[in-house]
């Protein structure tokens, strides 16, 4: 337990610390770029974030679980998926260039795009996946800390104006190279050194390497894959039939959205090893734990959505200042994605754990496919108040379809977990209505002390819950 404690805070205060750390550089960059401009960055970060999915389709989950399985002599390993991702870095640089330069007219769009691309490169060099594995979470904590301190000391420092916009991507570039070098020096010194093998010839091989890591990858991968697809088309589908604007307007919302998905992260980066030595033990003791996980992230995620419902043109105006009104209609809807996604992850993850990849990719096919259809609609007839709809209920979609298939293999009690949190919220809901009127700062106060003494007073967790995640995490 001792072990978790350490990780869980080392994780919580890398998220919590590098996504407040981003959020302050946000909301810096909304109110000195516009709300145009920073339409522009944002789409530079979601083209980015393609290149970096075509980098790893799951290649990192499969590493992981290689390396939690191997223990030692994992040497040649390491090097060969570095080397296979540096080598896709290189190709999915080249087609972000050429796809961004046939899409949009905007010269300005394709500079900046190209840009945030060559992050590509450093971000090959990544290893978080081989200290998650090895359950060294400090050091990945040190490595994203120290990555977005420098992004925003270079944002401070070089962005004045909508005029020096270029210098955001080039900023988020030396972020990567910092966060790379720390883990990768850090695995050099430390763990053995590193061999890459640029073998290219084995992509096309029967048996080759690079070719096997992928066979063996996408499987694990393509669920997750999908995932991040959706999850970053409403700002295209924003672009393509609305304007540079409407993106700004969404991303606004969404980066509030994004820092409460620390919880999934963080879920994920320490409940992915465990599950999968768990379910080699018992399927009852996996079932148990993912019961008990559930009605913990419930609890924490609930309050948050509601809260941030409720509250949502505060938060907009405090953080984005005048010119950003439209954002808080965007954040009421958009913000419970974040609380069907939390939950959708326990499943996702509990399938990848327990071995059942094509049931989690299968579902995953089906569900981006409806979600970005209803993203689609929604953005054609209700703008991008639509598109966040689209994307919330396609998310929902998506959730129950996860469950249903989890359930098939391991029973676990979803409804049981709601009835406290949904009570304290009650609860918290009532009080927030009715002081609408006062400081933000104090809304948030009085809303998490009434929410923490009902689901206190209700037993919201119990002993034994916890002595669950003693016995798992000990």
């Amino acid at each position: 337990m001792r072990t978790f404690i350490k990780n869980f805070s080392s994780l919580a205060v890398a998220d919590v610390g590098s996504r407040l750390i981003g959020f302050f550089a946000t909301a810096y960059l909304a109110r000195i770029l516009g709300v145009e401009k920073f339409g522009v960055i944002n789409i530079g970060f979601t083209l980015l974030s393609y290149g970096m999915l075509a980098t790893n389709p799951g290649i990192l989950l499969y590493a992981t679980r290689e390396v939690t399985t191997l223990k030692e002599h994992y040497s040649s390993f390491v090097g060969e998926v570095l080397s296979l991702r540096l080598f896709l870095s290189l190709v999915s640089f080249l087609i972000l260039a050429v796809v961004v330069k046939v899409l949009f007219p905007s010269q300005e769009i394709f500079l900046i795009v190209v840009l945030f691309s060559l992050f590509l490169f450093p971000a090959s060099f990544l290893l978080e996946w081989f200290f998650q594995a090895r359950g060294e979470i400090q050091r990945i904590s040190i490595s994203r800390i120290a990555g977005q301190f420098v992004y925003m000391g270079m944002l401070f420092r070089l962005v004045s104006s909508n005029e020096s916009m270029h210098f955001v991507p080039l900023a988020w570039l030396c972020s990567g190279v910092v966060s790379s070098a720390i883990l990768f020096f850090s695995y050099k010194k430390n763990i053995a050194t590193v061999q890459l093998h640029f073998t290219i010839s084995s992509l096309f091989k029967k048996k080759g390497r690079w070719r096997e890591i992928l066979r063996l990858s996408f499987p694990i991968g393509l669920g997750t894959w999908l995932a991040q697809i959706g999850t970053n088309f409403p700002p295209l589908i924003i672009a393509f039939l609305l304007s540079e604007k409407e993106v700004g307007y969404y991303s606004a919302a969404y980066k509030i959205v994004f820092s409460i998905l620390v919880l999934d992260r963080i879920f994920f980066f320490l409940f992915y090893p465990i599950i999968i030595k768990t379910y080699h033990e018992s399927l009852e003791k996996l079932q148990t734990m993912l019961s008990v996980s559930l009605k913990i992230v419930i609890a924490i995620a609930l309050p948050l959505c509601v809260g941030g419902t409720i509250l949502s043109h505060q938060f907009i105006a405090a953080i984005y200042g005048d010119g950003y009104e439209h954002a808080a209609s965007i954040l009421e809807v958009v913000i419970w994605f974040a609380f069907l996604t939390i939950i959708h992850s326990t499943y996702a993850v509990g399938l990848i754990g327990i071995g059942k990849e094509k049931q989690f990719s299968r579902t995953m096919v089906i569900g981006t496919i409806a979600q970005m259809l209803l993203v689609i609609g929604g953005t054609y007839y209700f703008r991008s108040v639509g598109a966040a709809a689209g994307f919330v209920v396609g998310e929902g979609c998506t959730l129950a379809m996860m469950m249903f298939q989890f359930n098939n293999f391991v029973q676990v009690k979803l409804i049981h977990s709601f009835f406290r949190p949904i009570v304290a919220s009650i609860g918290m809901f009532c009080v927030l209505f009715f002081i609408q009127s006062v400081p933000l700062v104090i809304s948030i106060f009085l809303g998490c002390i009434v929410y923490m003494g009902l689901f206190y007073l209700i037993a919201g967790i119990t002993k034994q819950d916890i002595q669950i995640l003693k016995e798992r995490f000990s």
